[in-house]
């Protein structure tokens, strides 16, 4: 009743009021065109190639005012089979694409390893990614790099251990050692069975450096 009362006693107000209220309606009339907005190839082709540089297909459509919105792409793919195959192709490619794992988490999954860990071990560890999220990683090349000069790092520690324990042998603790050796050797021979193959000698850096 108050609004009225001020349209009615106060010109200006009602004029400023009939022109807010036709603007909400234009607004809501392109609104509601846009969402019955018909299947443009040509916008359909500009979606497709811009894809190909953004980081996903709601980001695109919400950056570009100029592009239809969510719900008109959703019903365009319903409705145009082709444009939907070629999106989700992209999608999954993008997807799949390697990602660089943090350095952080890099750093600790490969010092775990050249620990005499494993990708096993560190999934189990509290709060530890799965082990097929760290063979996801793999992806990454200068991860997957880094892991096998970790692993050849830890197979030189089991070696040098063994080794050290060789030069210690005497006809006493001969049968002590050779237990010892032994747990060694087979700990050694399930490490070897590494998530990456072994690096070539010339690519092979020194342990710490």
């Amino acid at each position: 009743m108050t609004y009225r009362r001020w349209k009615i006693a106060q010109a200006p107000f009602a004029e400023a009021a009939f022109a807010l209220l036709q603007r909400r309606n234009v607004a809501l009339g392109e609104q509601g065109r846009a969402r019955r907005r018909p299947f443009d190839p040509a916008v359909a082709d500009r979606i497709i190639v811009r894809l190909n540089r953004a980081p996903g297909l709601k980001v695109l459509l919400r950056d570009d005012p100029e592009l239809p919105s969510w719900p008109t792409v959703a019903r365009w793919r319903r409705e145009q089979p082709a444009f939907d195959r070629v999106l989700k192709a992209m999608i999954e490619g993008w997807r799949s694409k390697p990602r660089p794992v943090p350095e952080p988490l890099a750093q600790d999954v490969l010092g775990h390893i050249v620990d005499g860990g494993s990708f096993g071990s560190y999934s189990r560890r509290p709060g530890g990614p799965a082990r097929n999220t760290l063979r996801r990683w793999m992806r990454d090349p200068e991860f997957a790099y880094r892991v096998a000069q970790a692993c050849e790092w830890r197979e030189e520690w089991y070696c040098d251990q063994i080794a050290l324990l060789a030069e210690q042998a005497t006809p006493g603790n001969l049968g002590e050692l050779k237990r010892r050796v032994g747990h060694l050797k087979g700990q050694l021979g399930r490490l070897r069975r590494r998530p990456t193959k072994p690096l070539p000698p010339e690519r092979r850096g020194k342990r710490g450096g």
